[in-house]
């Protein structure tokens, strides 16, 4: 019986930990997060807190500006996939 609650209790904190992704996961993961494509043009740079939410800056590579612009909602989207939640309330871009 005591064996059972002990698994029980492993179970749920594994289940637990599998789903609690740290911030951190946004400079460790990038490209698992948004892909092979984005991740090559673009990289986490800082996590900007604000009374709205958090703002993720984003460095990319010159010349990507406006492809970026275009896929902000993509990338939003992806990292909301990723965490199961909304960590971040918008995405802003500096070039390289």
């Amino acid at each position: 019986m005591m064996m059972q609650s002990l698994g029980n209790i492993a179970e749920h904190i594994i289940s637990n930990s599998q789903r609690n992704h740290s911030l951190a996961d946004v400079f460790l993961k990038w490209e698992e997060i948004v892909g092979k494509q984005l991740a090559l043009i673009s990289e986490p740079y800082k996590i900007v807190e604000v009374s709205a939410g958090k703002i993720l800056i984003l460095k990319i590579k010159q010349g990507c500006a406006i492809e970026l612009q275009h896929e902000s909602l993509t990338i939003i989207s992806l990292i909301n996939k990723y965490f199961k939640e909304t960590p971040f309330t918008a995405i802003r871009v500096i070039q390289n």
